[in-house]
């Protein structure tokens, strides 16, 4: 065993967990005992009596295992409630990209190819053997096309035409939002004001504070209803659509596209009203 960590877990519950609760910040505890803060939070949520968590941690079943959470007896609050919805929806899908797809179909093609080759095999040592058999031999192209309704061309064809752009780097990409708004405050703060330009169901959108002068006015031009061939917004329609054929009181699949575009409008137009005496103009500019 290594001493190493059998002194920091004895440091971890004798300094820790040996002391009454107190109310201080987090990081001075850590810094003041010197332990490790992974461990100081994984036990003290077993205890607590309020626990801030991300929607996946109380959603996906496996993370509540993983953590220890116990929601018998507790009262769940779920705030920003309208991106619960999402979150649920991520839990329970999985994304399979078309690289992988290219892999397992290459795995098929390796795997008929070894098949095709050994039946051919073992119909020449038959032949030579001169032992009469009824069966031709396997064409895999042919079962290719009839069983996994797969054609070459359009392997091929899937991403013909593609666009990339490479980035320095992730951490870059992600530095220029906070440039953006360093330079969308300096204006905020002058005469001449500023401009900012965003998209909805985005960070800026649904996630960043603009109160006071900062946001005097929000325009959203058109409305943002969600990618209707999107596949996952398709399934999501066609399901609603197998529910409202079930039960009449259901949203219909339509209702929730408008409901989801409208939602994302709300959202960006809440920017601009940020507390009680916050105040501005919003506009929705739109042919409809």
């Amino acid at each position: 065993m290594c001493l190493v960590i059998v002194s920091i877990l004895e440091l971890f519950w004798n300094t820790c967990m040996g002391r009454k609760a107190a109310v201080f910040p987090f990081r001075a505890q850590v810094h003041i005992d010197l332990v490790c803060p992974f461990f100081r939070c994984r036990q003290v949520q077993e205890t607590a009596e309020l626990v801030l968590l991300p929607y996946n941690y109380i959603v996906d079943p496996q993370l509540r295992k993983l953590h220890k959470i116990d929601l018998a007896g507790s009262i769940v609050i779920f705030d920003e409630a309208h991106n619960l919805e999402n979150i649920c929806e991520d839990v329970t899908s999985v994304e399979i990209s078309s690289i992988h797809i290219t892999l397992a179909i290459q795995e098929l093609k390796d795997a008929i190819q070894c098949l095709q080759s050994e039946i051919e095999e073992k119909a020449c040592e038959m032949d030579r053997s001169s032992v009469p058999f009824g069966s031709g031999v396997l064409d895999a192209e042919q079962q290719k096309r009839s069983y996994f309704q797969i054609n070459d061309a359009a392997i091929l064809l899937v991403c013909f035409i593609i666009l990339v752009d490479f980035l320095t780097s992730y951490d870059w990409f992600q530095s220029q939002l906070a440039q953006v708004r360093s330079e969308f405050t300096r204006g905020v703060q002058s005469k001449k004001g500023a401009m900012f330009f965003a998209v909805c169901r985005g960070k800026v959108s649904e996630g960043i504070d603009f109160s006071d002068a900062c946001s005097r006015a929000v325009c959203v031009v058109g409305i943002p209803f969600p990618p209707l061939m999107d596949i996952r917004i398709h399934l999501k329609r066609l399901y609603l659509n197998e529910l409202k054929a079930k039960d009449q009181m259901t949203q219909s699949a339509e209702d929730w596209y408008v409901t989801e575009g409208y939602r994302a409008v709300n959202q960006a137009f809440g920017r601009v009203l940020r507390h009680a005496n916050d105040f501005g103009v919003v506009a929705l500019l739109d042919e409809r």
